[in-house]
């Protein structure tokens, strides 16, 4: 298990302390856990055996994630599948979904750490990316908006103006 899945596994034990249940925190969980392993090491099909059991298992657990979840049923359906069915690992392919569970979290009061990990991740991953053919600036400049709101949020001010500052560097056009 990787640290960079940490802010899930907090947020899953501060659910069942308050006697809330985790389903979409085990979920997200878990889709982080595939998500890092198909930017690591390419497509979902490429899979063991046990790997698309599991894939197959986790869609079961979406599937019945109860009504009150249902936006992010949605959106971890979108993203499974989106993995299943990527040709390469482009990061940009799936970053509007990620973009849709950060807006997500961002109206939920109780997971700003998972808010701030989902944002800063995908900006992280977008930049490592962005000398690819593949590169949207459009998508990462959505991207650190998201994450400078996050930050503002959390009451970062200094790491807003920074990020906002990035956002606006993908905003302004050079002149041709």
């Amino acid at each position: 298990m990787t640290i960079r899945n940490l802010p899930f596994l907090e947020t899953m034990i501060e659910q069942q302390d308050r006697g809330l249940p985790g389903t979409s925190e085990f979920v997200g969980f878990a889709m982080y856990r595939l998500l890092d392993t198909w930017l690591d090491s390419g497509v979902v099909t490429a899979f063991s055996i046990e790997a698309q059991e599991g894939i197959q298992t986790l869609r079961k657990i979406i599937g019945e994630m109860p009504d009150s979840e249902a936006r992010v049923r949605t959106i971890f359906g979108e993203l499974l599948t989106a993995l299943e069915n990527a040709e390469d690992s482009n990061p940009f392919a799936i970053a509007p979904i990620l973009l849709s569970y950060g807006d997500l979290l961002s109206r939920s009061k109780n997971k700003s750490g998972l808010t701030r990990y989902v944002t800063e991740h995908l900006c992280d991953v977008l930049e490592m990316y962005r000398s690819t053919q593949s590169f949207d600036p459009n998508i990462l400049w959505h991207s650190y908006l998201q994450c400078a709101n996050a930050a503002l949020d959390r009451g970062d001010i200094e790491e807003a103006e920074y990020l906002y500052s990035q956002a606006n560097k993908l905003a302004i056009k050079p002149a041709h």
